[in-house]
């Protein structure tokens, strides 16, 4: 049996709900919050379904990862699950694992609480070792950051409001 490797942070946020999540939804703000993105959009649909695209950029390498929202309420919940991945043009077929990225949401009286969470199932049984060993300190990473940066962007006084495509169109 496969288990997931799940690593989570959590952080009370002194923003209303509503605040939170303009800031980190629709998915052109992805690359706004998330560490190492340089780039996110829409691809098509809307909540449940939606496909999204994001780039990276880890060191020299290059990822564009294709992405569907499979869980959605609004102001409460986001979570997607990873289709397609590419590292420097190069397509990673078959995935070597079960990716999901979620955002919840709870209400704290005039706060929020904030929870991220990226859950990885990986496909062979010897992958869970070095996706503890390699890629779970990095994600702990990330999460923390993304938390920094979901922060700071909000307690900025303008919110993103438009993706760049947006902007140049």
């Amino acid at each position: 049996m496969k288990h997931p490797i799940i690593v989570r942070k959590e952080k009370i946020m002194d923003y209303p709900i509503k605040r939170v999540w303009e800031f980190i939804e629709p998915a052109a703000h992805i690359a706004i919050w998330y560490p190492d993105a340089v780039y996110s959009e829409k691809i098509s649909g809307e909540s449940i379904g939606r496909k999204q695209l994001l780039f990276l950029k880890w060191g020299k390498k290059e990822a564009e990862i294709v992405q569907e929202v499979v869980e959605y309420q609004e102001n409460s919940l986001i979570k997607w699950k990873h289709l397609r991945e590419t590292f420097d043009g190069k397509e990673s077929l078959p995935l070597p694992a079960e990716s999901y990225f979620s955002i919840r949401l709870k209400e704290q009286g005039e706060k929020t609480l904030l929870y991220l969470e990226s859950e990885i199932t990986p496909k062979r049984s010897w992958k869970t070792f070095q996706i503890k060993l390699l890629k779970k300190p990095h994600l702990d990473k990330l999460l923390n950051q993304a938390i920094l940066k979901i922060e700071n962007g909000i307690r900025s006084p303008q919110l993103p409001r438009e993706s760049l495509m947006d902007a140049l169109l």
